[in-house]
């Protein structure tokens, strides 16, 4: 039997598009499922909200609000895969250079420099930057910088 007590997830992400006043913070509970997109085994599942699938709990909170997107703090109840990805593409801000989720590059209003900047990163706009946990009756907690090149485009939103 483990040990191992609640587990919580931080994590800074871009999302999509300002998320409006009634948005700023929120909860997510839906249901995903893998769903077989090729038989390659580099790229086997994506994931989807569909009923049935199994229980994902999300809570986001706006830490910042920019001309074209906001920078979210992420918390998670449940650990499913693609979680936090799955459940901002559902509700229409997909986190910025998902490739599997999201593959807009050319971000609607955005500027040249935003675009650039979203662009160069080459990665999902996704940062854990908080991991806290008990282990036989002892927290532990860490914390993580913002990446620089992460940072960079914060930066230039």
């Amino acid at each position: 039997m483990s040990e191992l007590n609640k587990i919580t997830l931080e994590i800074i992400a871009n999302g999509k598009g300002i998320l409006a006043a009634d948005e700023s913070t929120g909860t997510m509970s839906k249901r995903l499922e893998g769903v077989n997109i090729k038989s390659t085994p580099k790229n086997r599942l994506l994931f989807c909200v569909k009923e049935g699938g199994r229980e994902a709990v999300t809570h986001f909170k706006v830490h910042k609000k920019f001309k074209n997107f906001s920078l979210l703090d992420v918390s998670l109840e449940t650990g499913r895969t693609h979680q936090i990805r799955v459940h901002m593409q559902h509700i229409g801000h997909p986190i910025a250079g998902d490739q599997s989720y999201c593959r807009i590059k050319n971000w609607k209003n955005s500027t040249e420099e935003e675009l650039n900047a979203l662009n160069s990163l080459g990665r999902q706009s996704l940062h854990a930057y908080k991991l806290e946990f008990t282990y036989k009756d002892k927290n532990f907690s860490f914390l993580s910088d913002v990446p620089e090149e992460l940072q960079k485009v914060i930066d230039q939103l």
